[in-house]
């Protein structure tokens, strides 16, 4: 091989190692924001959080048989496949 050949190995190899180092500090970044984002949560009381999924209320809603707050876009993909309040039995 000449050194031509293995410096422009060299060179793709450092490019390529250059992209992963890129890569794994972009993930790095973002595991930090969701950790930030999980830790934020925590603090946030339950009447903030939609009863089925668990998940933060984004739009919510009360619900007229159960009187209980739900999360808009949960409860009308549940009355999608069911045309009843699924917090009712929680009353």
């Amino acid at each position: 091989m000449t050194a031509r050949v293995l410096h422009l190995r060299l060179v793709k190899a450092f490019s390529a190692y250059n992209h992963l180092l890129k890569e794994v500090s972009s993930c790095i970044d973002a595991a930090s924001v969701a950790m930030d984002t999980e830790d934020a949560l925590e603090d946030i009381t339950d009447e903030f959080l939609d009863p089925i999924q668990y998940t933060l209320m984004k739009d919510p809603i009360l619900l007229p048989t159960s009187k209980k707050s739900a999360d808009r876009a949960v409860i009308e993909r549940h009355l999608l496949s069911a045309n009843n309040d699924r917090l009712n039995h929680l009353s």
